[in-house]
């Protein structure tokens, strides 16, 4: 099942060198594009370390960490949502003892990957390497404009789903199965990596005369035997599965904060990302109804997928869920891209990508920006130092008690929740007392308060003072402030 220019969105071969005898300007701006992006992916890392914190980069880190200690989801700690991302990142928390390097090393090492694929999708989409290298270099670009500088979930589906596209175009059994394998990555990721399949069908049925039952057998065992291996994993237990992933996920769904993102407030948060993906919309629009545009169907599964992608920020204000669209806006801009900008054309090809990273790199010098990397953020100034004093308090199989909830003190400490199935906590009507319905914390266990502005929390504080806690760590910023207690 082989690729041929007439039914691919955009030519499958790049000439843009070749036709013009502009080669050495190519590979310069090709050079250039590297240098730049290699920038912006240092600054995506500095914003890990110092940027706005995100939750779940703690978060995911500690799943990780249940799964590396032996821990199973669904049977031992609650999770609403599927468990690759848990699994793979487990691999290098055992590996690794240092939890410090681990928690830069593993978002560095998500974004690296985002920049690969989107790299290797849009040089298999469109032929064009300065569209690719263009593509990989805003990738980090996108991660720090919406929380992507963070180990979350939305960084297998983008992975996975890159991944699945590319197979998906090559064709041939081998690429069908990992294809299959690939999908169902984006899926065992979190569940709205589903939208992948959308577009692998319609290039399937383009080439629906090409497709063989090899073709489609190798596509079901792609995706079957993953599955299988996984539910192996989990003992084919699917009562705890169906527990977690719908009945835990319906309670979330219902009680979790609500938050309708409009427009001018998106574009206040970040004018960057509503100009890139809006822009994408527009391509998408414009592919489909363009006259004599090859395979305008693909193209309109694209915006589909891009928009559904999209959808849960009119429900919940989560920046991070705008990174599930990236695979589909960013191949619908090199696609309408490609099509503008004809392979003979080098010169205009070369300022158009150069303008496009000039602004991606503008767009990282916003104050904003500025204001959270020139000085050390809650990584350096609370979590690090609080999970160095705990780990010389307490013994290693020593639980933490935690009144707020920011996962990275215990996975930097190297230490367990007290109670272990602490997502709960998420969508549980909180008390005076925080978490825990019980007041009095067991001998012996480090007490971590997490200062959000929570309305109990000076009472809580309070009430350990006079049970003869003394305060051992305090640190942070005006907005979030981390205290360890003990007694």
């Amino acid at each position: 099942m082989s690729s041929t220019p007439s039914q691919d969105p955009a030519p499958a071969r790049s000439g843009e060198a070749a036709r013009s005898g502009s080669r050495p300007v190519v590979i310069a701006a090709s050079f250039a594009f590297s240098l730049l992006g290699a920038a912006l992916f240092a600054l995506s890392i500095v914003d890990a370390i110092r940027g706005q914190w995100d939750h779940d980069g703690g978060f995911y880190l500690l799943r990780a960490a249940y799964v590396a200690s032996g821990l199973t989801p669904y049977r031992d700690y609650l999770s609403i949502y599927p468990p690759l991302y848990d699994l793979m990142n487990a691999v290098p928390v055992a590996l690794i003892r240092d939890r410090v390097a681990l928690a830069v090393a593993l978002p560095a090492i998500w974004i690296a990957a985002g920049c690969v694929v989107s790299f290797a999708m849009v040089r298999a989409f469109t032929g064009r390497t300065l569209a690719a290298l263009a593509a990989a270099a805003m990738f980090p670009v996108f991660c720090i404009a919406n929380e992507g500088t963070h180990v979350t979930l939305e960084h297998g589906v983008i992975v996975f789903t890159s991944l699945a596209l590319i197979f998906a175009r090559r064709g041939g059994v081998a690429s069908m199965a990992a294809c299959g394998a690939c999908a169902f990555g984006a899926i065992a990721s979190k569940q709205n990596g589903a939208t992948v399949v959308l577009p692998i069908a319609i290039m399937l049925w383009a080439r629906r005369s090409e497709v063989s039952r090899r073709h489609l057998l190798g596509l079901a065992i792609g995706a079957a035997a993953p599955a299988i291996a996984m539910l192996a994993w989990l003992r084919f237990d699917f009562a705890a599965i169906a527990a977690n992933v719908v009945g835990d996920l319906q309670k979330y769904t219902e009680a979790s904060q609500q938050g309708l993102t409009s427009l001018p407030g998106e574009w206040a948060r970040s004018a960057p990302t509503v100009l890139f993906l809006g822009g994408a919309i527009l391509c998408g629009v414009a592919l489909t109804i363009a006259r004599g545009a090859p395979n305008r169907l693909l193209i309109f599964s694209l915006l589909v997928c891009a928009l559904a992608q999209l959808a849960p920020r009119l429900l919940r204000n989560y920046p991070h869920y705008d990174l599930n669209a990236w695979p589909y806006a960013i191949l619908l801009v090199a696609l309408a891209a490609a099509r503008l900008f004809p392979q003979g054309a080098p010169g205009r090809t070369v300022a158009a990508f150069a303008a496009t990273l000039l602004v991606a790199a503008i767009a990282t010098c916003l104050p904003q920006y500025q204001r959270y990397w020139s000085r050390p953020g809650l990584v350096e100034t609370a979590f690090i130092p609080s999970a160095r004093l705990i780990r010389a308090v307490s013994n290693p199989g020593t639980p933490i008690r935690q009144y707020g909830t920011e996962p990275i003190i215990e996975f930097l400490s190297g230490r367990l929740p007290e109670e272990l199935s602490l997502p709960r906590s998420v969508y549980r009507t909180w008390s005076t007392s925080g978490i825990y319905p019980d007041p009095a914390p067991p001998p012996g266990v480090p007490v971590v308060l997490v200062d959000t502005g929570q309305r109990w929390m000076p009472a809580k504080r309070a009430d350990l003072l006079r049970r003869g806690y003394q305060t051992q760590f305090r640190g942070g910023t005006a907005q979030e402030m981390v205290e360890v207690m003990t007694r």
